[in-house]
């Protein structure tokens, strides 16, 4: 799978937020890094489910092809007798990418490290670059279903797909809206697969979550704010007044002074130069013998020969033999 450039699709991703009933919200900003433009996705949900809290965020830096630079991933569940956190970070390198992750239950730590092969990653969409592209297929239609390559649940790759739900009516608040779905799949080698069904707004906006098998639903409280394209005004173009030189005292002084002066230049490098009198006189009789059918080019012609650059000249007939 490859994407074009998203430049435009960007900007508007730019400082998004959702209120979702889990208080989960996502955000992208922009930021150049080695003269590049990338993006840097911001990401957290929070909820309690039957008195075990559960929060996850995420902080990615992708670039605008939605190729990983560096992921941090930190997930906490709480309960009264139990405790998890984990923390996952994927780095890019060279050869492929890194993955370094450290896990603290109940008190006891441990982590473990792990690298992976351009080719066994090829194409991959983490976690972050995945709320980007799923808002890219609605945003910008891109063609689905397709598959791609990810990370299961164990950090193992495999393949992940994405499918088409079509558009459907959701209500939100009391009032209908327009959505399309997207069903996200995680082909795990060593698991079932497991799936997510997401619906957005026509912007881009997640508006309902599901995953498959699950009993947990996420959902948008109220329905959020589409975002707008800044439109500018064209530059107004100032009018120019109407050049009137002749009727202008001042202009007109300056254009009679400046035409004697030329002329008078005019004048004494004829005086000083009274060859040029015989050319001209040599051009006018050529001109009245031959009459040219094209007297600019004939003129081009006739006075090359005159030229201490010696430029190349047609056939020509002196009137003078």
């Amino acid at each position: 799978m490859q994407l074009t450039s998203m430049k435009s699709f960007i900007k508007i991703l730019c400082c998004v937020s959702i209120a979702l009933e889990t208080s989960s919200e996502c955000g992208t900003e922009l930021e150049c890094e080695g003269g590049d433009l990338v993006l840097h996705v911001k990401a957290k949900s929070e909820g309690i489910t039957n008195g075990v809290a559960c929060e996850t965020t995420l902080n990615a830096v992708i670039t605008q092809q939605l190729d990983t630079l560096s992921q941090t991933q930190v997930e906490k569940v709480t309960s009264q007798r139990y405790s998890l956190i984990r923390r996952t970070t994927i780095l890019r390198t060279e050869t492929g990418y890194e993955l370094n992750q450290e896990t603290t239950e109940n008190g006891q730590t441990y982590s473990k490290l792990v690298t992976y092969t351009k080719k066994s990653l090829e194409s991959f969409i983490s976690e972050s670059a995945n709320l980007i592209l799923q808002r890219l297929i609605v945003r910008k239609g891109l063609p689905i279903p397709f598959e791609t390559s990810a990370l299961d649940t164990d950090n193992v790759p495999c393949m992940m797909s994405y499918i088409s739900l079509g558009e459907r009516n959701l209500t939100i608040a009391n009032t209908e809206v327009t959505v399309f779905g997207i069903e996200r799949v995680l082909h795990s080698k060593q698991n079932i697969p497991i799936s997510w069904q997401s619906y957005f707004l026509s912007d881009g906006h997640l508006v309902l979550r599901v995953q498959v098998g699950a009993q947990i639903t996420v959902k948008a409280k109220t329905i959020p704010q589409l975002f707008s394209h800044e439109e500018y005004m064209e530059e107004s173009v100032p009018s120019k007044p109407a050049f009137d030189w002749k009727n202008d005292m001042q202009l007109y002084s300056k254009y009679l002074s400046r035409k004697d002066e030329l002329k008078a230049d005019y004048l004494l490098y004829l005086r000083n130069n009274p060859v040029v009198k015989d050319m001209l006189s040599d051009f006018i009789q050529a001109l009245l013998m031959q009459k040219p059918d094209n007297t600019i080019e004939f003129a081009m012609e006739f006075f090359k020969s005159y030229s201490v650059h010696g430029l190349p000249t047609k056939v020509f007939l002196d009137s003078r033999v």
